[in-house]
């Protein structure tokens, strides 16, 4: 893996875990809508037990992916911290912000570039400038 797409894999595992919460929030929203209505309307001794075992089963689903979600933000969160220190490891500070803002915060290098005050061709130069300098720092150990 080169230093971009190690850098890059922030993005596609946030991008990941957003996704994966879209998708818990929709099935409680799904559990929980029918479940309402169905104990709200019928008195409790006419629940009926198919129903109940969907319920208990969506229920059990909803806890997995609760605790696999966890775990995936926590291991999330300590590699952004290991590439925010990598990246301030570098030498000169204008490669530790073009890396910062491009990876860390998800920046075009236009954007970059209007917001620094610099040209678009001036930050891609010093882009490549950081890349390099980040696969001779951290990429060889991979």
């Amino acid at each position: 893996m080169n230093a971009k797409e190690y850098l890059s894999s922030l993005r596609l595992i946030d991008e990941t875990l957003r996704q994966k919460t879209r998708e818990l929030n929709a099935l409680r929203l799904t559990v929980a809508s029918p479940a309402i209505a169905k104990y709200s309307k019928a008195p409790a001794k006419t629940a009926d037990a198919a129903g109940d075992k969907k319920l208990i089963d969506a229920l059990a689903r909803i806890e997995k992916m609760e605790g696999e979600l966890a775990a995936e933000i926590t291991d999330f969160m300590e590699k952004k911290h290991k590439i925010i220190r990598q990246i301030q490891g570098l030498k000169e500070q204008k490669w530790t912000n073009v890396l910062y803002e491009r990876y860390v915060e998800y920046k075009s290098l236009r954007t970059i570039a209007e917001e620094e005050g610099y040209t678009y061709i001036y930050i891609r130069v010093l882009h490549g400038r950081a890349l390099k300098e980040f696969k001779k720092l951290f990429c060889s150990e991979k």
